[in-house]
């Protein structure tokens, strides 16, 4: 079918190793929240992770190893992605100024609703949380009326074989400052925290293991591929 179709295009492989990747990605996803759950005590929310890592580096909060780790740890496990297997992001797609707005939108609503899909979908309904569900129901709803919407507009005609001038993923700059910066910031917090005796270096480690295999699950499951997430949420297409 039509689905099938620009599953394959997207993907570059058959429906069902896609299905098999997206459920392998799924399972990554799952075991690292669980674990960072059931090891540090703290709900995997990364939009809460990206404000409090930028509210520390920009010195208006006091310091949180934990969370520059895990912000780290994202970027580092994402740039090793990208370098081991390219095939797990896109070549193109949508353009840059497209992509920076939606990524300003997204952080002002998860800010707006405190939390975002990990901290609400994945961890907030496993706890079965009210608010969660809520923020879910709400959040879902309205992407999909918006993706639906915009498919006619703004779907994408782009083929894997394809490397459009303006697509962020052909500045090769970028992961090298993404895996720069990851390692900064886990770096720096490690230090901190061998330093401080309210918390463990040990950790620290784990918070790094989970935030790399949160990473590497995202890209595994297909969730960093935004014509993919577009074409999942719209209805119409």
């Amino acid at each position: 079918g039509t689905h099938e179709n620009h599953y394959h295009h997207i993907m570059g492989l058959d429906y069902e190793r896609a299905l098999g990747f997206a459920a392998a990605g799924g399972v990554i996803l799952g075991l690292s929240t669980t674990f960072y759950l059931a090891m540090i005590g703290r709900v995997t929310g990364i939009s809460g992770t990206f404000k409090k890592a930028w509210l520390q580096s920009t010195f208006q909060a006091s310091p949180d190893p934990l969370h520059l780790i895990f912000f780290g740890g994202l970027l580092c496990g994402g740039a090793i992605m990208r370098f081991t297997e390219a095939g797990w992001f896109e070549q193109g797609g949508y353009n840059t100024g497209l992509m920076v707005v939606s990524g300003l939108l997204v952080g002002f609503g998860t800010t707006l609703g405190s939390g975002c899909t990990s901290g609400h979908g994945l961890c907030g309904l496993a706890r079965f949380s009210k608010r969660s569900l809520a923020a879910v129901c709400t959040f879902f709803s309205t992407a999909v009326f918006i993706a639906s919407s915009l498919w006619p507009i703004m779907r994408s005609a782009w083929q894997p074989s394809e490397h459009p001038v303006d697509s962020i993923s052909n500045v090769r700059d970028l992961h090298y400052l993404s895996i720069g910066l990851g390692c900064t910031c886990t770096v720096f917090g490690l230090l901190k925290m061998a330093k401080e005796e309210k918390q463990s270096v040990l950790a620290g480690c784990v918070a790094l293991a989970c935030s790399i295999g949160f990473a590497c699950g995202l890209c595994i499951s297909g969730m960093v591929r935004p014509t993919k997430v577009h074409s999942f949420l719209a209805l119409n297409k």
